[in-house]
């Protein structure tokens, strides 16, 4: 194994690690209690990798979120796809109504976004 000084170790921390680490510390007992709980089973070192890439994910959503306020919808559409995407659209062509239910913690504001503009389509018919 190869050991690293202090100053290499500091600088592979990318602005995404380091915004993970300072953004969310207040969280971080909550997120190890709460995989404790749910997966006593696993090592401390296995929970604690998940919980460290899970605020990795969540530091990278905010990052993300300048994108899809200030993107245009063709840029949007490249980054999303969707599957069985054929069931949504046949309901919405027979003229029902649709609601989706997705969790809390993906990034669904660009789903939604870029299915808005083909929703928006089947409205104005």
């Amino acid at each position: 194994m190869v050991r690293q000084s202090c100053s290499q170790r500091i600088f592979q921390f990318t602005i995404i690690d380091i915004t993970a680490i300072y953004v969310v510390k207040p969280h971080r007992k909550v997120g190890q209690v709460n995989l404790e709980k749910c997966f006593s089973e696993w090592s401390g070192e296995k929970r604690e990798a998940v919980l460290k890439r899970h605020f990795q994910h969540m530091a990278k959503l905010m990052f993300e979120y300048g994108l899809y306020w200030y993107a245009p919808a063709e840029r949007l559409r490249g980054f999303v796809r969707y599957e069985n995407k054929h069931y949504l659209d046949d309901v919405l062509a027979s003229g029902e109504k649709v609601i989706l239910l997705y969790p809390h913690f993906t990034a669904f504001e660009m789903a939604v976004y870029t299915l808005n503009h083909n929703v928006h389509r089947y409205l104005h018919q």
